[in-house]
């Protein structure tokens, strides 16, 4: 029976620790992707974004937004920004449009 509950004990504390990253995550890549030239008009629902912690230590957000590339026009926008964290600040590693 101690077994079972140290267990659950473990897994409730790992999924929450997930989960409270990645908002940070998310507010992280609207900074990044608005750095990289995008203009953005309407972030949309922005806390039902696709969020991944990668096993390498970053971070991968699935971003959909209504906005304009660096060069383009505006219309309904999908990117991957994959984000590490060191510190206090983030770092762009990868914005790839969809």
């Amino acid at each position: 029976m101690k077994r079972t509950i140290a267990i659950a004990i473990i897994a409730t504390a790992f999924s929450a620790s997930i989960y409270a990253s990645a908002p940070a995550a998310r507010e992280a890549c609207k900074k990044l992707i608005e750095k990289s030239g995008y203009r953005v008009s309407d972030w949309g629902e922005s806390w039902d974004w696709t969020t991944t912690d990668n096993k390498d230590g970053t971070w991968s957000v699935v971003a959909r937004f209504i906005g304009m590339p660096p060069s383009g026009t505006t219309r309904n926008m999908a990117v991957v920004c994959t984000a590490k964290k060191s510190g206090d600040q983030w770092a762009l590693k990868a914005l790839n449009r969809m």
